[in-house]
């Protein structure tokens, strides 16, 4: 499967001589140029209602909705919410690198996202290795991921319907998911993206690495 890299000729130039490759932020996306800016990147939103009549929660499902509360040890402790009441839970994962490219060529979505050249990726795994690589060189990471993005709302509403099936697992915390779906209103993007995992909590941001070796994975 190949893939897309979208980027400005003068950018395009400095890969073709030094294999220049610039690599973002989940952080730095919420608040890059509009036409790629995304507010809910690294983020979800979970809202848990009881609607038309009473409900409750044990303390470790409050737990998976809001993480930052902790369950406390008794399993018996629940929490009673009232008709009406409502719990929301802003979830943001870690700060990670990350590097988004294309599954399609498309010069009308180049141009909407403010680009005018490209190349294409013919061996994504091998390009996500050496950016690995060159990346642990300045930040120490733990592991990554590639693959398509998942166009979905960015809020899950946890109704009594939905409930066991959202808290059977991670109440919708899970980190890769959180990082590999955008809203629905990205869906023209058809993104593909590499995310970088750092192994500490340390601040990062958006850099760039250089490697020749990249040039092996791509044509023009």
């Amino acid at each position: 499967m190949a893939i897309y890299k979208y980027l400005r000729k003068e950018h395009l130039h400095d890969f073709k001589d030094k294999g220049l490759v610039h690599i973002n932020t989940l952080h730095n996306l919420r608040s890059a140029e509009a036409t790629i800016r995304d507010e809910f990147e690294g983020r979800r939103r979970l809202i848990f209602g009881s609607h038309e009549k009473p409900t409750s929660l044990s303390a470790q499902d409050l737990h998976k909705i809001a993480p930052k509360i902790r369950a406390p040890k008794d399993r018996g402790v629940t929490l009673e919410l009232e008709a009406g009441a409502i719990i929301h839970s802003n979830v943001a994962v870690d700060n990670a690198f990350v590097f988004c490219a294309s599954l399609k060529i498309d010069e009308q979505l180049s141009r909407k996202l403010g680009y005018d050249s490209h190349y294409k990726i013919i061996d994504p795994f091998r390009f996500a290795e050496i950016a690995f690589d060159e990346l642990n060189k300045k930040s120490t990471l733990r592991c990554f991921k590639i693959g398509k993005v998942k166009y979905a709302d960015k809020e899950i509403r946890i109704t009594n319907k939905n409930k066991e099936q959202v808290l059977a697992g991670d109440g919708g915390n899970n980190f890769w998911d959180i990082c590999f779906t955008k809203p629905k209103m990205f869906t023209y993007q058809k993104e593909f993206r590499i995310v970088f995992v750092p192994w500490l909590r340390t601040e990062i941001k958006p850099l760039d690495i250089a490697s020749l070796e990249f040039l092996m994975c791509c044509t023009f």
